[in-house]
């Protein structure tokens, strides 16, 4: 049920950032579209990892979990980069704090959920526990500034 309740968050979490980031992103070329298969390629698998590590419980299958949890904060952060270099698919005068705040808040994520893979393959528990790291700095899961106001 942890891992389910997880990746419901997570899924959610990821909607909200992509929601966020296309507020921002006025245009579009190939590859920002194939980047953004991705996120429902990887958000449509999540039921599978979802389920592994409550039918095995040892530490590949918990650390397959959080590297699917990564791939996604991972393409999320690709999209930003993608979209915002060289001012490629935002206004030119986009705020730096909320380009930085945008990236750090999937790129931090992604860092976390890969420890917690690298330590669920010593102890599944350790995994788990390194995930109070999302929680250590409010900023890691908010959205970025002037998130909230509608354009």
């Amino acid at each position: 049920m942890f891992a389910y309740l997880l990746s419901f968050a997570v899924v959610l979490i990821f909607w909200m950032k992509h929601h966020i980031a296309f507020r921002y992103i006025k245009a579009y070329d190939r590859r920002l579209i194939m980047l953004n298969l991705l996120l429902p390629l990887i958000v449509s698998f999540t039921p599978f990892p979802t389920e592994v590590p409550s039918t095995q419980s040892n530490g590949v299958a918990f650390a397959f979990y959080w590297l699917v949890m990564t791939a996604g904060f991972v393409v999320t952060a690709l999209i930003w980069v993608h979209a915002t270099h060289a001012n490629r698919l935002v206004e030119h005068d986009l705020d730096s704090q909320v380009r930085r705040v945008a990236l750090v808040s999937s790129l931090l994520p992604a860092a976390i959920f890969g420890i917690a893979a690298a330590l669920s393959m010593i102890d599944p528990r350790l995994g788990r526990l390194s995930l109070l790291l999302l929680f250590t700095r409010r900023s890691i899961l908010r959205p970025a500034p002037d998130a909230g106001r509608h354009r």
